[in-house]
Order: C-alpha cells, then structure tokens, then sequence
C-alpha cells in the first residue's frame, strides 16, 4: 500500500530514521497517528488526525511541523505548508493532540493553520483535488525519531 516514503522523509530536518505508516501500527500502540477516516469527497473534505501517545514518557514532536503530500507517478510531492516554524514540543504521556484538517477544492490558494484554544489546530489547505494524500509529522521517542504519517483518498 505505501512506499518507503523517502520522498516525505526529505521534507522533514533531523534525524528521523523511518515513515511509520497509520496503517501499520497496531491500534494499542504507545505512538501513533489516527484518523478519522480513510476517504472523503470534495469540494470540501475534512479529517481529524489524532498524535496519540499512550507511554509512560512524553514524546517530542512539533504541532506546527505538520505536512501534506501527495502521490504522484513519481512518489510524493509536498502540497503543504510553504513554511514550517521549528519549535519543539512534548506530547506528555497518556495525552493526545489533534488536527483537524479542512481541504477544499474550490478556493485560491490558502494555507492556514490556528490553535482553537482547546489544543486542537485547525488546518485549511487548498486548492487540492481528488488523489492520494498523505499527512504527516515529526515524532522522537527515546532518542529515535521517525515521520508519523496516514494516506488517505480524496474522491471527486
């Protein structure tokens, strides 16, 4: 179902060794990045991607590190955002943090991102078509970091 992912590895600095794919993570694992769903339609799809960690330490990670790619004939091509701010962040044990993503086919150009103030950052990018896509953020635990990611399917 997915590659290697060595084109979503380039996008992200550091030392991530690995694409830990949604799919391949058995559903109590410690880390793990969790979507709503698999498939929507546009002209307006929205998913919610949840960082989950159920350890007993924190991770780090970077709410604003977040990434969008699409799959292309010749792998996967970065989508969104332009710019990413590097702040490092600590997802405490038991916590979670969610994205709640909003791509919309039939608008200009956008990006945006906004915390609610509940801890949940609303995403909008578009304009994005139907494909196959991938969300994706950095994750360390322990000393090893590796790309969280989910594909998902946009129907038209």
């Amino acid at each position: 179902m997915n590659e290697d992912g060595a084109d979503i590895l380039a996008k992200f600095p550091g030392d991530q060794a690995r694409v830990v794919w949604s799919a391949d993570v058995a559903a109590d694992a410690k880390t793990r990045l969790d979507s709503s769903a698999t498939s929507r339609s546009v002209p307006e799809a929205e998913f919610t991607l949840r960082l989950v960690n159920d350890g007993d330490t924190g991770i780090e990670t970077n709410y604003y590190g977040w990434n969008l790619f699409e799959r292309t004939a010749n792998g996967w091509r970065h989508v969104a955002p332009k710019f990413t701010p590097k702040p490092a962040m600590y997802l405490k044990p038991r916590r979670s943090h969610d994205w709640v993503l909003t791509l919309e086919r039939d608008i200009d150009e956008t990006c945006e991102q906004e915390s609610d103030g509940s801890g949940t950052w609303r995403l909008r990018v578009g304009p994005i078509e139907p494909g196959t896509y991938a969300f994706a953020v950095p994750v360390e635990r322990d000393g090893e970091g590796a790309v969280y990611a989910v594909e998902f399917e946009l129907h038209g």
